[in-house]
């Protein structure tokens, strides 16, 4: 079941806004990637996270600060997402990924297990893309429901902005998110898909 988001939580999604989201993502990146290229940090946001992280995580232990991170940037509550239960391949998903137009990438379950694209996307599964409106529509019928109850999702389609597909990789005729925006987005999820997160992170 996924967790209920904390008023911390969701005031800060609110407030940092979604150009602060990318930069959390990034500024994770910077501290855990080794050779990590920093892109262009003139506002200081990127460093300002940086510090704010290890605030929050109360350390510098590399699990503990995605996590942090992770319970900041949670995709399933930010105000441009669609909620769906069923299920439909991976292959479906990325093409309504692929039809918005625009920028996208899977992330979540989809993203950790790597499932071939013939099979199901494991719940919790994550489509970021550019627009969410073409993408859901990409996605009605079949087997898959709008949902507004959060805890019965197995797919969230979120609005992702430009920064965040940075990293992102191909797999067959599938793009991921980066592999740290995945392990991010896993964590958030809660559950047995954030503690196989865990673990990878654990093992970077």
């Amino acid at each position: 079941m996924l967790p209920p988001p904390s008023r911390a939580v969701s005031l800060l999604i609110e407030v940092i806004g979604s150009a602060a989201v990318c930069a959390l993502a990034v500024a994770t990146d910077v501290m855990l990637e080794d050779g990590y290229i920093t892109p262009d940090d003139s506002d200081g946001q990127i460093a300002a996270w940086a510090s704010r992280l290890i605030r929050l995580a109360r350390t510098d232990n590399a699990v503990e600060i995605v996590a942090a991170a992770a319970q900041a940037s949670a995709p399933m509550y930010r105000a441009v997402a669609l909620w769906y239960e069923g299920t439909a391949s991976v292959g479906r998903i990325a093409s309504a990924g692929d039809a918005s137009g625009g920028s996208w990438a899977l992330s979540g379950a989809a993203g950790l297990y790597l499932p071939e694209s013939g099979e199901s996307a494991p719940p919790v599964t994550i489509l970021w893309c550019s627009d969410v409106r073409v993408a859901s529509q990409m996605l009605a019928g079949g087997e898959m429901r709008a949902i507004d109850r959060l805890e019965r999702a197995t797919l969230v389609v979120v609005q992702g902005e430009t920064e965040l597909f940075a990293g992102s990789f191909t797999r067959g005729l599938v793009r991921y998110a980066a592999p740290i925006q995945i392990m991010l987005d896993c964590i958030s999820l809660g559950g047995a898909v954030a503690s196989d997160a865990r673990e990878e992170v654990m093992s970077w």
